[in-house]
């Protein structure tokens, strides 16, 4: 795996591509991956990489540690104090959630439950959208 962001200590994000699998896997075990802005930038940076890399055919999204994710760094919230850079880190944050929606190819979230059972969770193909109800839309009986 490569790192895709240089700390002082470590990168905070590791990609590997292989046969058309491109694996991104957070690497903040010590903060169960909590999301910093840098990691949201690298993650998003990735991502639009993905998108015009036709040679990408999925992407698998794993973490290192004991916890695949756990929100947002808060330390990093309340370090910030000014209400505008909080505002605009969750729209980053979104920006980056809403990227891995609209990828063309779909993506898989490995998370591990325990040592004997993984978790998969994917995201809809590209060829298929998710679409929200509209309001009143349902038959009423």
């Amino acid at each position: 795996m490569t790192p895709n962001a240089t700390t002082q200590t470590e990168a905070l994000l590791l990609t590997e591509t292989k046969a058309g699998v491109a694996t991104l896997t957070l690497n903040r075990p010590g903060q169960f991956n909590a999301l910093s802005s840098a990691l949201i930038d690298e993650l998003q940076t990735t991502f639009d990489r993905f998108a015009a890399d036709p040679t990408v055919s999925v992407v698998v999204l794993a973490a290192n540690g004991r916890g695949f994710c756990a929100g947002h760094d808060l330390k990093e919230i309340r370090a910030i104090g000014d209400v505008r850079d909080v505002e605009s880190l969750f729209a980053g944050s979104s920006r980056m959630m809403m990227t891995i929606t609209t990828l063309p190819q779909p993506v898989i979230a490995r998370c591990t439950a325990s040592r004997r059972r993984p978790v998969v969770s994917s995201s809809p193909p590209a060829t298929s959208r998710w679409h929200p109800r509209r309001r009143g839309s349902r038959r009423r009986a």
